[in-house]
C-alpha cells in the first residue's frame, strides 16, 4: 500500500489537505470519502486500509475548517455550493490518476 499526503487546490484557490491510499496493484475501483461535520479524513484511515486490502484506491480531503485544512473551524462554509465544488475537485483529482476505473463517493454523516 502507498499512502500519499499533500494539498489539493479548490476552485477558488483554497488549499485542502488531501490524502490517498493506493494498492500495490491496479485498483478495482476508486472510493472518494467525504467526511462529516466535525471530522477529518484521518478518522477513516482504518476504512481506507480495509478497502485497499480489497483492491480499492481511496481518496479523501479535509473539508474547510476541518482537520489539516485551514479555514474557520467548527464547520464554517460559505455555501453548499462551496462544499459540492470541493467534492467535485476531489473526484477530478481521483480521475486524473485513474480515468477508466469505476468511482464511488462515500459521504459520511
Amino acid at each position: 500500500m502507498k499512502h500519499e499526503i499533500g494539498h489539493l487546490s479548490a476552485y477558488d484557490g483554497f488549499e485542502l489537505f488531501a490524502q490517498s491510499w493506493k494498492p500495490d496493484s491496479a485498483p478495482r475501483a476508486i472510493i472518494v470519502i467525504a467526511h462529516g461535520f466535525g471530522e477529518h479524513s484521518g478518522r477513516y484511515e482504518h476504512v481506507a486500509q480495509y478497502f485497499v486490502d480489497q483492491g480499492y484506491v481511496i481518496y479523501a480531503v479535509d473539508q474547510r475548517g476541518h482537520g489539516e485544512s485551514r479555514g474557520k473551524h467548527l464547520g464554517y462554509f460559505d455555501s453548499i455550493e462551496t462544499l459540492t465544488n470541493d467534492l467535485k475537485r476531489a473526484v477530478e483529482w481521483a480521475r486524473r490518476d485513474y480515468d477508466n476505473v469505476p468511482l464511488l463517493c462515500w459521504v459520511t454523516a
